[in-house]
């Protein structure tokens, strides 16, 4: 069965807010959210539409992770401009014995660290605009139970990628029933993991290096212990529009291929 395909362009309303967990109150935002944050965003849509509970709808969010192979993005027209500023967040803890928050104790009840967000700043009139290619295995998600089909009309309900601050519009998902698989040398615009068996030939324009907790096949969600351990965290390529037009030609083996959505080329595991 040829893999499956959704394209994907959301507009800002400002920016995003997505921080590394666990290492400090202050961490920074990344550049773009993270794969798995998309994956949320969609397991999100699924889990109002379908009634389920935190517990399940983690667990929709995992088994969209078992069918994917591709999850790359581009910025169309926006830069990101990391930085921080202060926010007053209520505390969750135990000091002396006791558990906060407390009515009685509104003090200690409440923190105010630097937080980290991303703006995307747009290169044009328009409002900034990032595009995703999804790669699945195949449309079919489990969802408590209940077997279901993810459609363009699932993506259009996406209205935030990120934190509750990170609002989105989806302008654009166009489907794909028809992937081609290459197993050489390919040319992308798209962010891509990085391994030993992709070897970069070519960089042209801005691309930096993102952290991420490895999209693919999770069978858990425990983001504190993965970057406190290092386990399941990956690099991967990001182009950042500054200048010219990021481009990157490379070679690829192993357990990762090219999929050919449409006109465009991104990278992924192998099905």
């Amino acid at each position: 069965m040829s893999p499956i395909a959704f394209k994907i362009t959301a507009e800002f309303g400002w920016g995003f807010t997505s921080r590394v967990i666990g290492l400090s109150k202050t961490s920074p935002s990344f550049i773009y959210p993270p794969p798995t944050t998309f994956l949320g965003a969609i397991s999100a849509v699924l889990a109002k539409e379908y009634s389920l509970g935190e517990q399940y709808g983690k667990e929709t969010m995992l088994e969209i992770s078992r069918k994917l192979l591709a999850i790359n993005l581009r910025p169309l027209n926006c830069m990101p401009l990391r930085y921080s500023d202060i926010n007053r967040i209520i505390t969750v803890k135990v000091t002396s014995g006791r558990l906060y928050p407390k009515p009685d104790d509104l003090k200690r009840s409440f923190d105010s660290p630097a937080c980290g967000k991303t703006i995307l700043v747009s290169t044009d009139k328009d409002p900034p605009r990032v595009e995703w290619i999804l790669v699945l295995r195949d449309n079919s998600i489990n969802c408590n139970g209940s077997l279901i089909k993810l459609n363009v009309e699932h993506i259009w309900r996406i209205n935030r990628i990120g934190s509750k601050e990170s609002l989105v519009s989806i302008t654009e998902v166009k489907y794909f029933d028809n992937v081609d698989i290459k197993y050489e040398r390919i040319e992308t615009k798209y962010s891509f993991p990085l391994s030993k068996n992709i070897r970069i030939i070519t960089l042209s324009g801005v691309w930096e290096i993102e952290q991420y907790i490895n999209p693919f096949n999770l069978d858990k969600w425990n983001p504190l212990r993965y970057y406190l351990t290092g386990e399941r965290i990956m690099n991967f390529y990001v182009p950042v529009l500054m200048g010219d037009e990021s481009r990157c030609i490379v070679d690829i083996c192993g357990e990762y291929c090219g999929y050919q959505v449409g006109d465009k080329v991104v990278i992924g595991k192998c099905p």
